[in-house]
This record gives structure tokens, C-alpha cells and sequence, in this order.
């Protein structure tokens, strides 16, 4: 819910849920804006994995909205290559993904993101962030065994949690202004 919040709806507007994986984000907004007695906005789903999309359309059949097998690096249509227009979401969100976006893709990333939002919009991520780099680099060499352990060798390789300054400066190079962190929880492995 304190994710939720940060998204400040304000009733109609037009949502992308972007790297939604199996929807549980947009699953837990439809239900958020019940108990809050909220608009549920307008809401595309997008997700690179069809497995997941799969999974996405399973989850959200009973909910008014758009789910699409897309790519978040360019914001279009796997299957026809369509992309989404330009300026057309109030709020693009993402939940725990942008670390599964290569360091050398991730401008890409903002580039689309920035692309759809109107003017005014606002971005709310939830995920990694590091102040140290060698906290980072810990994490990111956890996530690596991990990853080789459950056979996901592309994972492995690509994976890059980002710092701060990282993800700030992309953000500030694309456009974004006023980037702020909304919320720290600090998270700690032992």
C-alpha cells in the first residue's frame, strides 16, 4: 500500500504498468482502489515474457484492462511491432524490474518511459537502489549464484542493480525532473 500511495491517483487517469510480469501489481492497485473507495484508472499492462503475459491475462480477465506482450525498451507490441503513442500515461510504474535491464539498455528504458508519459506525468519505481557500489556489487554477485543455481545463465550475465547516482542521472538525461526517493526501507541480507 505505501507503493500505492506513492503513485497519487486522483481518479481517470490512464496507467502503464510497465515489466508487470504476472500482473500482481496491477492485481493489488485494482484492489487497493476498492478498499480506498478509489477510481481504478485506466491501466495497460506490458510484459516481455510471454510466459508471464500468459500468466498476466489469467490473473486480470476479470478487470478492465489492456494487456499487451510488449517490450518496455521500446514501448511497442512484440507481436506487431506497434508502438504505444507518445504522451498518453498519466503514471508509468514498475515494481522490482528495472534491475533486470542491462546497464548499457537502461537509458533505453527511461528514453520509452519518458516517451509515453504526458507532460506532468510522473514515474514511480520500486526497486534496488545502493548508495555504495560495493554493496551493490555484493547483491549483484548474490543474485548471480542465484541465478546460475535455478539455470537462469541469461539472468546471470545481465542483471544490474543500480545505484543512486546511477539511475538519477539517467533519469535527469532523459528529462525527468524534481527525481526524488519517495521512500527508503532499508533492506538487509545476513
Amino acid at each position: 500500500d505505501r507503493f500505492l500511495d506513492r503513485i497519487r491517483l486522483t481518479g481517470g487517469e490512464r496507467l502503464l504498468d510497465a515489466m508487470a510480469g504476472d500482473g500482481n501489481l496491477t492485481l493489488r492497485l485494482h484492489d487497493y482502489c476498492r478498499r480506498k473507495g478509489a477510481e481504478f484508472p485506466e491501466v495497460t499492462v506490458v510484459e516481455y515474457s510471454r510466459v508471464q503475459y500468459e500468466f498476466a491475462r489469467a490473473a486480470l480477465a476479470n478487470l478492465p484492462v489492456r494487456i499487451m506482450w510488449g517490450d518496455a525498451l521500446t514501448m511497442a507490441d512484440r507481436e506487431t511491432g506497434e508502438p504505444l503513442p507518445e504522451a498518453s500515461f498519466d503514471r508509468v510504474v514498475i515494481k522490482s524490474a528495472n534491475h533486470e535491464i542491462p546497464l548499457d539498455q537502461q537509458d533505453r528504458l527511461y528514453e520509452s518511459i519518458f516517451r509515453v508519459l504526458k507532460p506532468g506525468g510522473l514515474f514511480v519505481n520500486l526497486g534496488f537502489l545502493f548508495d555504495d557500489a560495493a554493496e551493490r556489487d555484493e547483491l549483484r554477485e548474490v543474485a548471480r549464484v542465484k541465478d546460475t543455481l535455478a539455470g537462469m545463465h541469461t539472468a546471470a550475465v545481465r542483471r544490474h542493480f543500480l545505484t543512486r547516482e546511477e539511475l538519477y542521472s539517467r533519469l535527469a538525461r532523459v528529462g525527468f525532473l524534481d527525481v526524488t526517493a519517495a521512500e527508503a526501507i532499508d533492506y538487509r541480507i545476513d
